[in-house]
C-alpha cells in the first residue's frame, strides 16, 4: 500500500493533539503476571508514542526531531533481555543523527509499593561500528521479572530525505501505540505501510510559526544559545496514528526477509515541493 502525500489541502486546523502522556504506572501493571491477549509473551509493550517535527537554523537548514516515548513490562526471565535498548544513527562525511535528552526509569514493587529507580549514566553507551552509523545503547538498572522499564529520548536528524520509521511490530506483542508525524508544506513524501494488520489514522492541516535561530541545540548533554533571526510563517499536514493490541510477529521457516512482514508505516524520498 503506498500513498503520496501532498500539502494542497485548503482548509486549516489551528489545534491538533501534539502532546501524548502515558498514566502513572500503577501496581495493577506491576502485579500483572501474564499478557491476557498472549500468554506466551515474555515482555509486552504496554505503551509506545512518538511526536515527529521540523525545526528550522538560518546555519544548520531543517532538522527532523523526534520524541520517543516507550513502556515494557517484563514477565519472564527470557523478556529481560528487553531491559537493554540499542539504536542505530546514520552519519556522513558532514553530518550525523544524534540521540539526546535520554531518560529511563525502573518500575518495581516493593513492600506493596511503587518505586522507581533511575537509568544511571554508567549504562548509556555511545560508540562507533563504522563510517556510517553510530550506535547508543542502555541497560535499565535493577530489572527483574515482574518490573515495568519505561525510557524517553529524543533523535535529532538533520537528514529530510527520509523520517525515522513507525514500528509498530517486532517479537513481543504490542499493546497501544500512537504517533503524530508534522511535515511541513516545503517537502513531500511517498507514504509506504507494511505489514498485514491495519492502523488507524486521520490527518489535517495546521498552521505554525518558527522563529529562525543561527543556532540549533544538538549537543549530547549541554545547551546552546542561539540568536532570533526572524519568523517563519507555514503550513503543515499534521498525520496522526493510532493502534492497539498489535500481535507479536511469528517467525516462518520460509520467510527470507521478515522486515517486510512487520507492521510499519515508511516516510520516503522527501522532495521539495
Amino acid at each position: 500500500m503506498k500513498l503520496i502525500v501532498a500539502i494542497t489541502f485548503l482548509c486549516c486546523f489551528h489545534s491538533f493533539a501534539q502532546d501524548y502522556e502515558l498514566e502513572k504506572v500503577s501496581k495493577e501493571e506491576l502485579e500483572l503476571a501474564t499478557y491476557r491477549a498472549d500468554s506466551s509473551a515474555s515482555a509486552v509493550i504496554l505503551d509506545r508514542s512518538r511526536n515527529t517535527y521540523f525545526d528550522y537554523s538560518a546555519s544548520q537548514g531543517w532538522v527532523v526531531i523526534t520524541d520517543m516515548h516507550e513502556r515494557i513490562k517484563i514477565l519472564s526471565k527470557e523478556g529481560l533481555d528487553y531491559a537493554t535498548n540499542r539504536l542505530k544513527a546514520y552519519k556522513n562525511h558532514k553530518d550525523r543523527i544524534k540521540i539526546n535528552e535520554l531518560e529511563g526509569f525502573t518500575y518495581t514493587l516493593e513492600n506493596g509499593e511503587v518505586k522507581k529507580y533511575p537509568l544511571q549514566d554508567e549504562g548509556v553507551f555511545e560508540y562507533s561500528e563504522s563510517d556510517d552509523y553510530d550506535f547508543y545503547t542502555w541497560t535499565m538498572p535493577n530489572v527483574k521479572v515482574g518490573d515495568i522499564i519505561e525510557w524517553k529520548y529524543t533523535i535529532y536528524a538533520p537528514f529530510v530525505s527520509s523520517l525515522v520509521p513507525l514500528k509498530l511490530q517486532q517479537d513481543i506483542p504490542l499493546k497501544h501505540y500512537y504517533a503524530t508525524i508534522s511535515t511541513p508544506q516545503f517537502f513531500l513524501y511517498k507514504r509506504v505501510k507494511r505489514g498485514l494488520y491495519d492502523i488507524d489514522f486521520k490527518e489535517h492541516i495546521g498552521e505554525r510559526s518558527l522563529k529562525i535561530n543561527d543556532a540549533i541545540n544538538l549537543d549530547f548533554k549541554h545547551k546552546k544559545q542561539s540568536e532570533n533571526l526572524g519568523t517563519l510563517y507555514f503550513k503543515e499536514l499534521i498525520s496522526q496514528f493510532e493502534a492497539n493490541n498489535v500481535p507479536a510477529l511469528t517467525h516462518e521457516k520460509y520467510v527470507n526477509n521478515i522486515d517486510d512482514y512487520k507492521l510499519q508505516v515508511l516516510y520516503e524520498k522527501a522532495v521539495p515541493v
